[in-house]
């Protein structure tokens, strides 16, 4: 038995585009001569696509676009990932969802199986069950008699510590005289998921004694990062077949003598060794250039100021979309020194970059002024340091409307945790590449790309970090030492950590406190934030939902 895993970039809502796709995928495994072809979960609709599945119009247009895969499966089973409707469903009955999330098995002209999602996810950016009813029943689907199991994402993640779910469906599957098992998968991107996702799969190949085909999508949603890398693995958990990062791609594998081989293998895909900081500018290129695909747009425009971050964004947009496609305005004040400037245009000549330099000395004189008028003469403090970053924003949206290009806006995690931007300022922008990227991170990852010649020019990257908003600015004026305060504001924000138990890993207590009610004060800014693209565990927007007014006595147990 002959088997293709397919992962196609799939755009949420078209599925008249996605079955396109699917299709080209299908009409190549019949012309290898497959048995089966398999793609990701919710393939058809793309993943998560979220309220839309309150629209009965788009389960309709599911249906009815899938009418060319009818035809294709009389040559070649296909197994993909629909939305399926409750035939019972009751509005009236509370907690009633009116879908499914289900692997179909189209065969012969045919629907000729169908597995539905048992553990709906709620964590993170996950909300199934707000859609979704769970299977109760688990089915074996059967290709020329050899009999396989399904499972869809999260099913296969049951025993993961701690353990979330009492129910394994593949445990159920696998008393079921399976020959293989199958993952159907929409697992977004994050800098060690996958290293889990494998690990985990072989635990189950080796649990279970059954080799098995994991099939993820691939491409990017707004902020989420699907990274693909599909697999296949016999019973000893041996990886046989992988597929690209961010890329759609088709492979394929043989089952015989009761185990997954490879096809050809000369032609075998396997994994090579991509250093963790190569492999997430990767899918922060993909995230830019995804974005820009899906939504229409080829040109950007960032603010540059000579500092690590925009420079870094600048440099992962240009990679992703085409030096001349990333226009960089500069626009320095009277608190810019002239080595900022200097690295700024430095940049954009080593990008290869389109640059403008408007000094915004005048216009900030000038508000100043007229508010002047307003409130009286008054000591310069953070309103004219916000001015400053605002007339920055406005000339940087006055370009992208006239110019039709998308700002990128270029804060990291750890300004957005602090607070560390200006509202309607710097933290203006379509989509924040680097909002889920730690200040120490976005050094590293500069130096990943010096790694071989100097791209971004060293003096930027030596530099103290500044905003340069008033005479001999440092960041380090009102914020810890960036290798302190992320690793503060990882154990908190990722690991949930309360501030008793930070301070007894040896951190300074006041430092703690103030770090801690920074990111809290802060709320409010992270509420108006763009999209951020996801690389961790714990991302600002849906994947960490906080209130924001609130009151809370537990915050800090001392």
């Amino acid at each position: 038995m002959k088997i293709a895993i397919a992962q196609p970039n799939t755009i949420i809502g078209d599925c008249v585009g996605n079955i396109q796709s699917i299709s080209e995928l299908v009409k190549e495994a019949i012309s290898q001569q497959c048995d089966l072809i398999i793609f990701p979960e919710l393939s058809v609709i793309g993943y998560p696509p979220e309220d839309l599945l309150t629209d009965n119009a788009l389960i309709e247009d599911q249906f009815r676009s899938l009418e060319p895969l009818y035809a294709l499966s009389m040559e070649c089973p296909i197994l993909l990932g629909l939305a399926l409707p409750v035939k019972d469903y009751s509005p009236e009955h509370c907690g009633h969802k009116p879908l499914y999330n289900s692997a179909v098995l189209l065969k012969d002209g045919l629907i000729a199986g169908y597995q539905h999602k048992t553990l709906l996810p709620d964590y993170d950016v996950f909300f199934e069950s707000r859609y979704f009813q769970p299977a109760y029943q688990w089915n074996v689907m059967d290709i020329k008699g050899i009999r396989f199991g399904v499972t869809i994402c999260e099913d296969i993640w049951d025993d993961t510590p701690p353990p979330l779910y009492s129910l394994s469906p593949l445990n159920i599957l696998s008393q079921q005289d399976i020959s293989f098992f199958i993952n159907i998968s929409a697992s977004p991107f994050g800098v060690q998921k996958y290293s889990h996702r494998e690990t985990l799969f072989k635990n189950k190949c080796l649990k279970h004694r059954l080799p098995g085909l994991y099939i993820n999508q691939t491409g990017c949603h707004t902020e989420l990062l699907f990274d693909g890398r599909s697999f296949a693995k016999n019973k000893n958990g041996d990886h046989i077949l992988e597929l690209s990062s961010f890329k759609q791609d088709i492979g394929y594998v043989v089952f015989r003598d009761g185990d997954l081989h490879p096809f050809d293998r000369e032609k075998t895909i396997l994994p090579t060794f991509v250093s963790e900081r190569a492999y997430l500018l990767q899918a922060l290129e993909e995230g830019i250039k995804d974005y820009f695909i899906k939504n229409g747009f080829t040109q950007a425009v960032v603010g540059s100021s000579g500092g690590v971050d925009s420079a870094l964004v600048q440099t992962i947009a240009s990679r992703a979309l085409g030096a001349q496609h990333v226009t960089a305005l500069i626009m320095p004040s009277e608190f810019t020194s002239q080595q900022s400037i200097d690295d700024a245009i430095q940049l954009s000549e080593h990008l290869g970059n389109p640059y403008h330099v408007i000094p915004i000395e005048s216009l900030f004189q000038l508000n100043c002024q007229t508010l002047e008028g307003v409130y009286g003469k008054t000591t310069f403090d953070v309103t004219e340091e916000n001015l400053q970053s605002r007339i920055r924003a406005i000339l940087l949206m006055g370009y992208s409307n006239k110019k039709g290009h998308l700002l990128l806006n270029t804060s990291n995690k750890s300004e957005l945790s602090v607070g560390y931007g200006t509202l309607y300022g710097d933290m203006c922008g379509a989509l924040s590449i680097i909002g889920d990227v730690y200040k120490t991170e976005v050094y590293a990852l500069c130096h990943e790309i010096n790694r071989h010649e100097e791209i971004i020019p060293l003096s930027i990257l030596n530099k103290p970090p500044s905003a340069e908003l008033r005479p001999d600015q440092k960041d380090s004026d009102s914020l810890p030492d960036y290798g302190i305060l992320d690793q503060i504001l990882f154990h908190y924000i990722e690991q949930h950590l309360p501030g008793k138990t930070i301070v007894e890993k040896g951190f300074d207590p006041e430092t703690v406190k103030k770090v801690l009610h920074l990111v809290r004060i802060s709320e409010y800014k992270r509420y108006q934030c763009p999209p951020v693209l996801k690389v961790t565990c714990r991302t600002f927007g849906k994947g960490r939902l906080i209130p924001l007014t609130r009151r809370l006595q537990y915050e800090w147990h001392s």
